[in-house]
C-alpha cells in the first residue's frame, strides 16, 4: 500500500532539501514523531522474526479396508511443523547464514534446514 505524498514536500534545491545517500527519504518530516518508517515496524516485530523460520500445518487421513473394500478403521491427524535456520548436520558447525555453495556437509546439501515437530494431535471425524 503506497502512502499519499506529504502535503508539504521538500523541493530539491531548497534550504531544507535532503539528498539521500543510501535509500533515505527526501521528506524533511521523516523520523519526526508520528512518521512511520520501516525501522519502526521492524523494531516491534523483531523479537518474533526469524530467518528462514516457517511454520505450517499438515493434516493427514488414512483408512484401513477389509478384503471387500469396506472401511473398517479411519484416522485423522494434524501436525504443526516449523522449519528452523539450523542445518540438519550440526557436526559440521555450519552457520545458518551459510549459502548453499559454502556448505561442506553432504547431509546439509541434500536436506537443508531442520524441521521441528511443534504440535501433534489426533482429529475427530468432524474436524
Amino acid at each position: 500500500m503506497a502512502l499519499a505524498p506529504h502535503p508539504n514536500p521538500v523541493v530539491a534545491g531548497s534550504e531544507n532539501a535532503y539528498t539521500p545517500t543510501s535509500g533515505g527519504s527526501p521528506n524533511k518530516y521523516a523520523d519526526a514523531p508520528g512518521y512511520i518508517n520501516q525501522g519502526d515496524i521492524l523494531e516491534k516485530l523483531g523479537s518474533v522474526l526469524t530467518i528462514r523460520g516457517d511454520t505450517f500445518t499438515i493434516r493427514a487421513y488414512g483408512d484401513a479396508r477389509d478384503a471387500s473394500g469396506k472401511i473398517i478403521a479411519q484416522a485423522r491427524c494434524e501436525a504443526t511443523i516449523q522449519r528452523v535456520p539450523e542445518y540438519m548436520d550440526a557436526e559440521e558447525d555450519e552457520y545458518p547464514e551459510a549459502a548453499y555453495a559454502q556448505l561442506r556437509s553432504e547431509l546439509n546439501k541434500r536436506y537443508g534446514r531442520k524441521f521441528r515437530l511443534i504440535a501433534f494431535r489426533w482429529l475427530n471425524q468432524s474436524e
